[in-house]
């Protein structure tokens, strides 16, 4: 790399030009002034006066403080700063971060410590899947996990029908990460290398024309190819690694299981989502959590930089039946692998919440309570549900009932379809087989016991168990669907 490389700003695309700093600071020029994506430690701003319009937006991929030292100095210069919503408190008060962070004993190496030092004046944030304008330039923001859970990207369709993608540290060169250490969450994973998998794979789906990395080279032909061979050395890197490999390997499932011909497992979220597909072709989804297969949840993960909730099975339900959305989520509890999503939903596709009065007010005010699992951002609940209430959706009818034991704010849920009856029982009830493991075969029920589940600070009644059992005995269940196991087969 040439000195002068680092003084001056240089075109790479029409409209676009590169600042080498830290990171790639790129300056897009647009109708209504210049974007800059990322800040690096603020150099260019001595140059601004080079580029053809002012500078009116900074964008951060991510918190790391290569690419993000110089936003505090943007923002003074009375440039506007935008940075992915998971991290907003990050810039917003890194000394609270600080503060909170773990000092001794600890397990995880999430890279937490490489955030800026200075509070950064906020404009706004990155919401996934969301277009945004900038500049006058109609971008849409990308969710691009990896290097942090909560890194996004930009997509830019140029004049000429070319997409030109602000990758972040999605990928560095053909085959490449530019450091592989902040893969690293817990203590001796590689989960990140999963979820930098995962990113690979639905950058080369966007078919882009240019990619153009934070760190690295700007890639402006063969980008699929440069992707795919990403792809191969990730799968490289975790090949002596049982957990990420096998994860690597079930990107490539099913996303959607058949349980009976309008019930339908979703087999890439954290907790088990089920699908009804009605006679209309609509969808309603119980429960709609995280994106499992993304690997999105870090050690230490209880905060919110370290989660993130992705759309999931909506590709498939477009594929197969020809449904664009889900009108409504029916909810079991209020935990957040099962609700994590639903606010996406809501901002997407005005999808309906439905559920039960018994734990209602715990989605729409998290704030209010403190409770284990709650999903800090507040959902809006469409619907309450008694539990004396039957209720009709399409075809269907949903009936419920009292359930207290992992957690007293939940409700099960009973319907029929296709000529069996369903029962929906949240986290209540969970089997292991003869040799005292999870059961995966849950067709025959002799060889089987029940796990306690029982989370007493969830608030758990001593007569949970038998209240739900004979809500149970009394629906005669033939399928029983639960949150994280196959369908259990009664007999």
């Amino acid at each position: 790399m040439r000195e002068e490389d680092h003084m001056t700003w240089r075109e790479v695309l029409p409209d676009v030009l590169l600042w080498q700093d830290s990171c790639n600071v790129y300056a897009v020029v647009g109708p209504q002034g210049t974007l800059i994506v990322n800040a690096g430690t603020g150099q260019w701003l001595d140059a601004i006066g080079d580029l053809p319009q002012p500078p009116v937006a900074l964008v951060c991929t991510h918190f790391f403080r290569d690419h993000s030292a110089g936003a505090v100095l943007a923002a003074r210069a009375g440039i506007a700063v935008y940075v992915p919503e998971g991290e907003q408190a990050i810039f917003a008060d890194p000394v609270q971060h600080f503060r909170a962070r773990d000092t001794y004993i600890i397990y995880d190496n999430y890279w937490d410590l490489f955030v800026p030092i200075e509070p950064v004046p906020l404009s706004g944030v990155l919401r996934d899947y969301e277009c945004v304008t900038l500049a006058g330039l109609e971008l849409t923001v990308l969710s691009l996990p990896g290097v942090t859970i909560t890194q996004a990207g930009l997509a830019l369709v140029l004049a000429d029908g070319n997409t030109v993608i602000f990758c972040g540290e999605a990928i560095h060169s053909p085959g490449r990460l530019a450091r592989v250490a902040p893969l690293q969450y817990n203590y001796n994973d590689l989960g990140g290398a999963v979820v930098a998998y995962g990113t690979a794979r639905d950058l080369r789906r966007l078919h882009p024309g240019a990619l153009l990395p934070s760190l690295g080279t700007p890639m402006l032909t063969a980008c699929d190819t440069a992707l795919a061979q990403l792809q191969d050395s990730l799968r490289a890197l975790c090949a002596g690694r049982p957990g990420e490999a096998q994860a690597i390997a079930a990107l490539e499932d099913a996303p959607l299981v058949q349980v009976t011909d309008h019930v339908w497992q979703a087999t890439e979220s954290q907790s088990i989502n089920w699908f009804v597909i009605s006679e209309s072709g609509k969808a309603l989804v119980i429960d709609y959590g995280y994106h499992d297969r993304r690997g999105l949840l870090a050690a230490g993960y209880s905060k919110p930089y370290r989660r993130r909730a992705l759309l999931h099975s909506i590709d498939a339900l477009r594929e197969q039946f020809g449904i664009d959305r889900v009108d409504v989520a029916l909810i079991s509890h209020f935990h957040d692998d099962h609700v994590s999503g639903v606010p996406l939903l809501q901002r997407i596709f005005n999808t309906q919440c439905w559920a039960s009065v018994a734990f209602a007010d715990l989605l729409e005010h998290p704030e209010a309570h403190c409770f284990p699992c709650d999903w800090p951002q507040p959902i809006r609940v469409d619907r309450r549900l008694s539990l004396d209430e039957p209720v009709r959706w399409e075809e269907y009818t949903f009936h419920f009932g009292l359930m207290n034991g992992h957690t007293r704010f939940a409700a099960l849920i009973g319907f029929e379809a296709d000529g069996r009856r369903f029962a929906h029982t949240g986290d209540q009830y969970f089997f292991l087989d003869g040799t005292g493991n999870w059961a995966a075969d849950l067709t025959t029920w002799s060889d089987k016991r029940i796990a306690q589940n029982h989370v007493y600070r969830n608030g758990a009644l001593l007569d949970g168990y038998a209240q739900s059992a004979a809500w149970l005995r009394a629906w005669q269940p033939e399928i029983v669907l639960s949150g994280h196991q196959p369908p259990m087969y009664t007999d």
